[in-house]
């Protein structure tokens, strides 16, 4: 997993530039207005490399969900975040209870999120080599 140093920013300029050649090329391909159903397959795609890129492309729907709240939720690198603010967000609230804590287990197994000051529950971590500023 050598590739999980991935700096954020470059994460965002990828995506943005990436988001501007599929138009560009949609474009030239397809004539405007792309099709909305094409332009979301190329969204996937580029976002299915840059996940392949930064080694996490193993994460199904709901640890990747998850994973990605709890860290947009972290306000710095080593910030802790609250399991009921994870739970709460719209990208998450509609996880059944149960398939939300076997995520949250999974993501700690996997080394992705690690509890914070050692508590049993409620806060964690993003792991801090995945957080680049």
């Amino acid at each position: 997993m050598g590739g999980l140093n991935f700096p954020i920013v470059k994460l965002i300029t990828f995506l943005f530039f990436g988001l501007t050649r599929v138009a560009i090329v949609a474009q030239a391909t397809y004539g405007p207005p792309m099709d909305k159903l094409r332009a979301i397959f190329e969204l996937r795609s580029i976002l299915h490399q840059m996940e392949q890129d930064v080694g996490l492309r193993h994460l199904n729907q709901s640890e990747w969900n998850v994973f990605l709240v709890a860290r947009s939720l972290t306000e710095k690198p080593g910030g802790a975040v609250d399991s009921n603010e994870i739970r709460k967000h719209p990208m998450v609230a509609p996880i059944a209870q149960a398939t939300y804590h076997r995520t949250l287990r999974a993501l700690l197994d996997m080394g992705l999120l690690q509890r914070a000051n050692g508590s049993k529950a409620k806060s964690y971590l993003v792991r801090p080599d995945l957080i680049v500023e």
